[in-house]
This record gives C-alpha cells, sequence and structure tokens, in this order.
C-alpha cells in the first residue's frame, strides 16, 4: 500500500512540474513571437497557393510553355487468380 501511495505522489510531483513548465512556456515572450511567426508562414503559404500559383499557370500557358501535370496511376499486374483471400 505504501508503494502505491509513493508511486502516487511521485506521479503528482510530476504532473506539477509539467504545469509550471507549461505556464513557464506559454508566458513567455518567445513562445507569442514563435505562435505569431507560424502564423504568419501559414498565411503567406496560403496566399502563394491560392493567388501567385494560378497567375504563374496562366503565365506560363499564355507563352506556351507546358509542364505536365504529375498524374498517378496504379497499374495492376500479373493475374486477379494468383490473388487469394
Amino acid at each position: 500500500m505504501d508503494q502505491q501511495n509513493e508511486l502516487v505522489v511521485q506521479a503528482l510531483d510530476y504532473w506539477d512540474q509539467a504545469v509550471q513548465l507549461g505556464k513557464n512556456w506559454l508566458l513567455s515572450p518567445a513562445a507569442w513571437s514563435q505562435l505569431g511567426l507560424l502564423i504568419a508562414a501559414y498565411v503567406l503559404a496560403v496566399l502563394a497557393t491560392h493567388i501567385l500559383a494560378p497567375r504563374i499557370w496562366n503565365a506560363l500557358k499564355d507563352n506556351n510553355i507546358e509542364i505536365p501535370y504529375p498524374h498517378r496511376v496504379v497499374e495492376i499486374k500479373g493475374n486477379a487468380s494468383d490473388v487469394t483471400s
């Protein structure tokens, strides 16, 4: 019984340390600047995908430059009788 109580006390101590570490990280300016950079990178990626990509494709098409769009093809080789269920 004492072993179980020691494990519970140790687990609660680790939990308190984790909560304290999380609070310190959330309240630090570095964490907020990382979050801001992450949001800015996401917004720039969305803008590049939705605004710049179609313009680039249209400019290439207007100048008769073709870039083949990659297609994924699944080929099944062999006989269906070879497959067992």
